[in-house]
């Protein structure tokens, strides 16, 4: 074969040279973006490809310079300059596809990039937990009910159903003539009374809290409608509004003496400030002396062991009688249940003055319409400086409000009895004491008579001193024959219940004040009725 002249060499196409991968990326990075920029200024149709020109080894640089010691670099051309040359060469548009050009690489446009949102997928429900739950009561009108199994009840199941069975019995009797309308009634309501006494109640105080229920169940009459339907607690009595209660002159008779006064440790007169204070500081819950301090931290917080109810008298299984607290079910000498803050109250009048002062209503001036007789009722709550008001009610002689309102203590405060004074928070207190006998004083005087369960604590946190107080503690006292001590006295709930037939603080919550002064009101009026018709009341 001959060897061809060097002239003949040149005019073949000379073998491209191999390009670097790098390379390759660099060339199509600078076309795209020659390209987007062609196209957003117009000049170069979105449909037309982008040529690049690598200049053969053979070719003559623009300064003269060989092909042989010129470098190989790879060119982009101008848009327009690469449309020219594509036509040129085909003398057609720019194919769609690439054409092999001796020395010419044609690189097409990168495809337009579909872009699809891609909703995400919505997690996926949880997978419930099997948690063991309380069986739910099945409600037959044929068959009596039957109390639920439930694994979490400390109270015994046969307890419960003999006491579902005495309410259900109670509600067929009183849902007698309304069952044709409504067959289940008697059931449910059965089954929710049972429900609301087990949710307040634990294995010690299920049958305490049991029975007085069943007893106002058996003293409902049956229902008049399909409205009078209500479980105990709820159910209230359909009657008329009574008519105004007027105050006989003579009530004032009822009013405790001076020396009743004094004996049942009302206040009596300010006291002058001489006395020596020195009253020994004793936990009310634990009867430990401590010495108060106005700041708690955490250690005096805990400081106190105590037991959250009074002792009750229990009969155990082989007869046996003994006195265990309610809230544990331990016995008297047991270390208390509780832990909380020491706390305590003042009893000596001068104690009380010394911390907060006394002060007299005033004289009734001519022409005020002032009442002349209010029922009172007051809650009190751990300070500092003892008890302090916290909550004070007054009503009038038809037991309408006059005034109900929280009170700010003038000292912190310790502790608010939450369980006894119903107080959980003093957010919304409008009054201080000062403010509190700023109204008193526009519908009461020194000749208003105030009525009351035991107000001889409630004077000493109004830091009243008054002399006409009708208290239903002493209007009622407690026989000889049932106790020895004569300083014990009924309480109002027992009075309301025998009474009364009404039965009060029935919450958990604590006591109702205006549910207090409205009880004792009624029972003062029921005991001047009862004179009157000269019966003798004894309780």
């Amino acid at each position: 074969m001959h060897d061809l002249s060097d002239r003949t060499k040149s005019s073949l196409p000379q073998p491209l040279a191999p390009v670097h991968p790098k390379q390759k990326a660099g060339v199509r990075r600078k076309a795209e973006t020659a390209f987007a920029e062609s196209k957003i200024d117009g000049t170069f149709p979105s449909s037309h490809g982008l040529t690049a020109q690598r200049t053969s080894s053979g070719s003559s640089s623009s300064n003269g310079s060989n092909g042989s010691t010129a470098a190989k670099r790879l060119k982009v051309e101008e848009p327009s300059a690469a449309l020219a040359l594509i036509s040129s060469l085909t003398s057609q548009p720019a194919p769609k596809t690439t054409t092999a050009v001796p020395g010419v690489i044609t690189i097409r446009p990168a495809a337009s990039i579909s872009i699809r949102k891609v909703e995400p997928r919505p997690p996926s429900a949880p997978t419930p937990q099997r948690w063991r739950t309380a069986q739910q009561p099945v409600i037959r009108a044929d068959a009596p009910p039957v109390a639920p199994a439930d694994l979490h009840s400390k109270v015994p199941r046969d307890k419960r159903q003999r006491v579902l069975s005495l309410y259900y019995n109670q509600f067929k009797r009183i849902y007698a003539p309304i069952l044709s309308q409504a067959p289940t009634l008697a059931h449910e309501h059965a089954f929710k009374q049972e429900a609301a006494l087990h949710a307040k109640a634990n294995q010690y105080t299920y049958s305490p809290l049991a029975f007085p229920i069943l007893k106002n169940l058996e003293k409902r009459p049956v229902a008049t409608s399909i409205t009078d339907v209500g479980i105990d607690g709820e159910w209230a009595v359909q009657e008329e509004q009574p008519a105004a209660r007027a105050v006989p002159p003579d009530m004032v008779d009822l009013c405790l003496s001076q020396d009743q006064l004094e004996q049942n440790g009302y206040p009596t007169a300010i006291p002058n400030g001489s006395t020596a204070l020195s009253e020994s500081i004793v936990c009310e819950r634990c009867r430990k002396p401590f010495t108060p301090a106005l700041i708690q931290t955490a250690e005096t917080k805990k400081a106190c062991s105590y037991h959250d109810s009074y002792a009750r008298i229990t009969k155990a299984l082989d007869g046996q009688k003994s006195r265990v607290f309610p809230c544990c079910g331990n016995d008297l000498n047991s270390e208390g249940c509780m832990v909380g803050p020491h706390v305590y109250k003042l009893t000596s009048v001068e104690a009380h003055h010394r911390k907060i002062p006394f002060s007299y209503l005033p004289s009734p001036s001519p022409g005020a319409q002032l009442q002349p007789l209010v029922g009172c009722d007051c809650e009190m709550s751990y300070t500092t400086a003892g008890m302090e008001l916290t909550r004070v009610t007054f009503i009038d002689s038809n037991g309408d409000c006059l005034l109900d309102e929280l009170v700010r203590p003038s000292y912190p405060v310790i502790d608010l009895n939450s369980r006894w004074s119903g107080v959980t928070s003093l957010a919304e207190a409008k009054f201080d004491l000062k403010g509190v006998h700023q109204e008193m004083k526009k519908f009461m005087s020194r000749d208003t008579i105030i009525v009351g369960h035991g107000l001889e604590n409630d004077l000493l946190a109004l830091r009243l001193i008054h002399n006409k107080i009708i208290d239903t503690a002493v209007l009622f006292p407690v026989t000889a024959v049932q106790v020895t001590d004569s300083s014990r006295k009924h309480s109002l709930r027992y009075l309301a219940d025998k009474l009364l037939g009404r039965r009060i603080q029935t919450e958990a919550s604590g006591h109702d004040s205006k549910e207090d002064a409205v009880t004792a009101l009624d029972l003062a009026f029921f005991y001047y009725e009862k004179k009157r018709e000269g019966k003798i009341i004894m309780y």
